[in-house]
């Protein structure tokens, strides 16, 4: 007497997945995929003045570990005139007394503007805590605030014409 192991559904489920997995026609076979165009890393420079804090200088060199790490999408150089956005740091210092910060620690303010397209965009940023945290934050969506720049240098028009 022969025993099945298997139940009538489950030999059935078989069959389908072994339908399902059958190889493709030869035609349908060498039709080859066309590759994901690929995006080009932004290069990045980073600026400081010539009298820079050590702290501003220390600041400067954490958002350039963070730019190189983003080896795909950012590209660190060291000539700012290649660079497609400069990021400036002025300074980095303690936050005015009374600045609601959320975090642990003394709060922070690091200056800074955004270069590109024939724009300058200053900003503040305030935290509290390590700085590595906020130079990975910045460095992840640098991409995005140069084609931004950029975009808002476009739409501007130009005085001299």
């Amino acid at each position: 007497m022969t025993r099945f192991l298997c139940s009538a559904p489950v030999g059935a489920a078989l069959l389908v997945a072994a339908s399902c997995s059958a190889p493709e026609s030869p035609k349908a076979a060498a039709t080859p995929i066309p590759p994901t165009p690929s995006v080009a890393p932004l290069a990045v420079h980073v600026a400081l003045p010539e009298n820079a804090s050590p702290e501003t200088t220390e600041w400067a060199r954490t958002l350039e570990e963070s730019v190189a790490a983003r080896s795909g999408d950012l590209e660190l150089v060291a000539d700012p005139s290649a660079a497609g956005l400069v990021v400036r740091i002025a300074s980095v210092e303690a936050a005015p007394e009374g600045a609601e910060v959320p975090g642990e620690g003394e709060a922070v303010v690091m200056r800074g503007a955004l270069v590109g397209g024939g724009t300058t965009r200053e900003f503040n940023l305030t935290y509290r805590g390590e700085a590595r945290a906020q130079t990975e934050a910045l460095a992840r969506n640098l991409r995005r605030l140069g084609d931004e720049t950029k975009q808002q240098a476009a739409a501007t028009p130009d005085p001299s014409r």
